[in-house]
């Protein structure tokens, strides 16, 4: 640090002894340029809106501060996030003292003054100016600065053109944050910008994958933008501002897809290779924890019969349950595709959206049961096809039916206290836990009243032909569902809105009564599901 802040001295005391010489040599149309650009540096440091600051900048400026060197528009703009996360800044005003042109380049110094944290403070600047197109840009900058009547640094009067001597200088060391645990980690900012951080000090490349609009996988939802590197190795970038969500984001290390190691909300998948980022709301919602009664979440251990081994699956229980209660309804859901249980309680948000509903009237308690919707495993599944896919899903979902009746259901009778009324049952699930609720809601038709398919994956390779027979018989399924909710975003193209869209008509030409529901934008992701499953809680065991 020491070392930083005599360059910065050495070259402010370069550009004062210069420039007191050749004082106002740029004309005066360049020094008005100049001024404008400070007109728009002040304006934006005042809003604290770092982008705008580091679009004045070149793409390989250098700033050099007391809180470091940062190097690229990149670099600068983490610098005013920080300053700005650190200190409440107002009133700023900077200065331009001399401007000199030095071949193509222009040298300034200058000053400004502000207030943080209500402190008055003033600042010192050196700047070099180069020139893009029709507009300068800032390609180097120097800034010292301190608080009130502190000496950090002090820096002697400009000198007039009469003076001949060189101004003194005093420089003193500024104390540095004290440094602590999560400064290697992502950081949620008070604007809802984010900073996401990876300490790989021998990565070459590091870039960040956010699915703003999808999850990453699917390329028109997400943003990619390169990370900058430090001298000890930490990868940075900010970005943002992001509306309240829960978003999936990853890191590409050298061309590696990896988790963020200083995120302790990795999504839930067979193969983890992606974080999950809250943005909490104001006020909050359903996303959020909110200050109510809770249910809670059991994971449970049951033997399965059909497949011959141990598995798990998840029970949400309302709010003061106990056995010794009427009985109540219950709800099965299922995950998607190389997903796991949890993928609808930690990125579904389930219990939060039953607990949120429940306290506010709009459902009614029940016992949700979320099974592994993995009954066989996928990876040994050859990928010889593009259709290989589907035929997994077909003789999975044979299995996971008959687990369901023969092994889940008598489960959850033997340790929860569930209702044995059709009425009383519902099937729900995203993806291919959409086309399970399907085929199972169909395929047993009596047993549950309400089916949710949230971007079932319906191609027809992957519906079974007891669901097409079921089909012939129209009145048969709308005389038992009471509910067949169909949701779909119309920017999916993971299981392909198209593919959905046609499979619905078919349902409208057979007469299966149903509610279609397409949301535009949509994709296949929990921007979709979320809402769904929210909107479906409030619909279901209400007769």
């Amino acid at each position: 640090m020491n070392l930083i802040l005599a360059l910065a001295g050495l070259a402010i005391g370069f550009a004062v002894s210069t420039l007191a010489q050749e004082k106002d040599a740029v004309d005066p149309q360049t020094r008005q340029q100049l001024e404008a650009i400070d007109k728009i540096f002040d304006e934006a440091y005042n809003k604290n809106d770092a982008a705008a600051i580091a679009a004045l900048f070149t793409k390989d400026a250098v700033l050099i501060s007391p809180l470091g060197v940062f190097s690229g528009r990149a670099g600068v703009e983490k610098y005013f996030v920080d300053v700005f996360h650190r200190w409440i800044i107002t009133d700023y005003v900077s200065r331009l003292d001399h401007a000199y042109a030095f071949g193509s380049d222009i040298c300034a110094i200058g000053g400004y003054t502000d207030n943080i944290d209500s402190t008055p403070s003033i600042g010192y600047r050196s700047l070099v100016y180069t020139r893009e197109g029709d507009t300068w840009k800032i390609r180097v900058m120097v800034r010292l600065f301190s608080l009130g009547s502190a000496s950090t640094p002090v820096l002697a009067p400009t000198p007039t053109p009469e003076q001949t001597t060189t101004p003194a200088l005093t420089l003193e060391a500024t104390p540095l944050p004290t440094p602590t645990m999560g400064d290697n980690f992502t950081e949620v900012l008070p604007d809802r910008h984010v900073t996401f951080r990876l300490l790989a000090p021998k990565a070459n490349a590091v870039s960040i994958h956010v699915g703003v609009k999808s999850g990453v996988d699917e390329p028109q939802g997400t943003t990619n933008s390169e990370m900058m590197k430090d001298s000890k190795g930490l990868w940075t970038v900010t970005l943002g501002p992001f509306e309240p969500n829960l978003y999936e984001y990853r890191f590409s290390l050298d061309g590696r897809k990896i988790t963020d190691p200083g995120n302790d909300m990795p999504k839930p998948q067979r193969h983890v290779d992606t974080s999950l980022l809250l943005i909490p709301g104001d006020p909050s919602d359903f996303l959020n924890v909110q200050n109510d009664a809770h249910g809670t979440m059991s994971d449970e251990t049951y033997f399965s019969t059909t497949l011959g081994e141990n598995r798990r699956l998840l029970v949400y229980t309302p709010p003061g349950y106990d056995r010794s209660h009427a009985p109540l309804p219950v709800l099965c859901l299922y995950h998607g595709f190389w997903e796991t249980r949890y993928s609808w309680v930690t990125e579904g948000r389930l219990a939060q959206i039953l607990d949120s509903l429940l306290a506010q009237g709009k459902t009614v308690p029940m016992i949700v049961v979320v099974p592994e919707a993995h009954a066989l495993p996928p990876e040994p599944t050859q990928n010889t096809s593009r259709d290989a896919g589907l035929y997994y899903m077909n003789r999975n979902q044979r299995e996971v039916d008959e687990e369901l009746f023969h092994d889940i259901i008598p489960f959850i009778k033997a340790h929860y206290k569930i209702s044995d009324k059709a009425q009383e049952r519902a099937i729900a699930g995203l993806s291919m836990g959409g086309l399970q609720a399907i085929e199972t809601g169909i395929g047993h038709l009596g047993y549950f009243c309400w089916i949710g398919a949230f971007s079932p994956a319906v191609q027809p390779k992957a519906l079974s032909d007891e669901f097409k027979n079921a089909l012939k018989d129209p009145y048969k399924i709308n005389q038992n569902l009471w509910l067949f909710d169909i949701v779909v975003g119309d920017n999916d193209k993971i299981i392909d809105y198209d593919v959905i869209n046609a499979w619905e008509a078919q349902l409208k030409q057979a007469n299966v009564q149903h509610v279609y529901t397409v949301v535009p934008g949509g994709t296949h992701s929990m921007f979709v599901w979320r809402p769904a499953l929210c909107n479906f809680l409030q619909e279901i065991f209400k007769r």
